[in-house]
């Protein structure tokens, strides 16, 4: 089983105020080798041959064998984002000292059937900030932790290839703090593998800035479900640089960085491509936060080259890939300098790229693309009065039959339901009733037109939620694809 990235763990930490942090003794000894089979795992020594009945560190896919324990074991809480857990790392966030105490007590009642025990010395309790993975979480923040810093600060001038392979090593896990940082670790890049070792001021030079950069301190925030997102791209040279940032208590804060040196092949496109290239690649590294944002985020960018795809052309096979990765998102794109122009939906199915004439004459960021100076929000009133006309929201709106479940929602008025103008709204998305025909009308526009080319069954499901919420969504795609 694959392990999980670790800022899909960090970011299950975001709407919390407190912690418990339990760290589990044994590690992997708590998994059993099954019965038969210890004879695989032997080992001879001076002493003799050795079968072990429990699985240690160095077995092939000893790592996912254990984190599929752990999800087994803790699926239920998992499943309900009450808890983290990193392998033998768990940490149980809440947002009030009761829920916390609740959610723990839930935790070590599961831990007790299964008799897996935690190290004292390592648990943490009734924390506001812990560290885990090599950071610290707390308080709508990220930060490095002091004891890695203290490491870095005291690190010796490399006299060998290896001493540069250990600080990039080091430094390469907190890039997503640092702004440029492929840019500023190219020269140190540069000294790896076999060539003639010689440390020349460039090298000083790069080696220095990523120290201060580290040492700085730099603290990022932890990105919410609520607020605005902008991203920042730039290309310099052969590296691509990018900033999310997200408003929160009125200011623009840095959630994470976007650091990659381009592919040789990639040196020789144009330089529309390259700008082009850097926004694609940050739209796919934040997908998980931009793909289903509440409102249209801003791309800021050197626009000048990327004029170029507001004229018609044929594009090639990359771009046209490109141009249907872009329409997965909403997005505004924000001029920095020069003439401004008409902001608009991304996803318009409008001109669409004609796969029959080969991409000729394809305008890929059109003139509505573009924003004006001053950008108003996008609310799920104004994403109303954009479909009014839609004959789809029409027929909704003359269907008055409700399931249990909505009438329920309705009632609880926590603002996870409401209506509004004979159209229900389930988590910001507009409810469609209990009408197969509607239900069929939908899934149709989202599977059988030619721009959307026959998706798959998770594609189909985000362009779908993206606007339209139904219990049985999931099933219901899976059926008709």
């Amino acid at each position: 089983m694959p392990l999980l990235l670790i800022g899909e763990v960090i970011d299950k930490l975001k709407k919390a105020k407190y912690f418990n942090k339990l760290d589990l003794i044994w590690g992997y000894n708590n998994v059993r080798i099954k019965e038969g089979d210890e004879w695989k795992v032997a080992f001879l020594t001076n002493k003799g041959l050795f079968e072990p009945q429990v699985m240690y560190f160095v077995l092939c896919n000893s790592l996912g064998t254990f984190q599929r324990m752990m999800n087994s074991i803790f699926w239920k809480l998992l499943h309900e984002g009450i808890l983290a857990n990193y392998m033998d790392d768990f940490v149980i966030p809440a947002r009030t000292m009761e829920e916390l105490k609740e959610r723990t007590v839930r935790f070590l009642k599961i831990a007790e059937k299964h008799n897996l025990c935690f190290k004292q010395s390592k648990c943490d309790f009734n924390m506001e900030e812990i560290p885990i993975l090599g950071v610290i979480v707390g308080k709508g923040q990220i930060k490095m932790e002091q004891e890695k810093i203290k490491a870095v600060k005291d690190w010796k001038i490399p006299t060998k290839t290896k001493d540069v392979e250990s600080f990039l090593g080091f430094a390469n896990f907190y890039q997503y703090f640092i702004k440029n940082f492929s840019h500023t670790a190219k020269p140190l890049n540069e000294l790896k593998g076999k060539k003639e070792w010689k440390w020349e001021e460039e090298h000083q030079k790069a080696f220095d800035e990523l120290k201060e950069k580290i040492t700085s301190q730099p603290v990022l925030a932890l990105p919410r479900r609520e607020g605005k997102f902008r991203v920042e791209t730039d290309v310099s040279g052969h590296a691509i640089g990018g900033i999310l940032s997200q408003e929160q208590e009125g200011k623009w804060k840095p959630i994470a960085f976007l650091l990659r040196m381009m592919q040789p092949a990639e040196w020789n496109y144009k330089i529309y491509d390259k700008e082009l290239l850097a926004i694609v690649k940050a739209l796919a590294k934040w997908r998980q936060y931009l793909l289903d944002a509440v409102e249209a985020f801003k791309i800021w960018t050197d626009h000048e080259n990327l004029k170029y795809f507001q004229e018609p052309h044929k594009l090639n096979g990359r771009q046209a890939r490109w141009y249907l990765k872009l329409q997965d998102y909403d997005f505004i794109l924000c001029h920095i300098l020069g003439k401004m122009n008409i902001k608009a939906d991304i996803l318009s199915r409008k001109d669409q790229v004609d796969m029959k004439e080969d991409n000729k004459d394809v305008q890929l960021l059109k003139d509505e693309m573009w924003a004006r100076k001053t950008v108003g929000k996008i609310t799920m009133l104004e994403r109303k009065v954009m479909m009014e006309e839609s004959v789809i929201l029409k027929k909704i709106k003359k269907n008055n039959t409700r399931e249990k479940e909505i009438i329920q929602a309705l009632e609880k008025k926590d603002g996870l339901a409401w209506e509004e103008d004979r159209v229900v709204y389930m988590e910001e998305r507009i409810y469609v009733p209990n009408n197969k025909n509607l239900k069929e009308e939908i899934l149709e526009e989202h599977h059988d037109l030619a721009d959307i080319e026959h998706p798959g069954q998770h594609r189909m499901q985000e362009l779908i939620k993206r606007t339209y919420w139904w219990p049985g969504l999931k099933e219901d795609i899976k059926r008709y694809v």
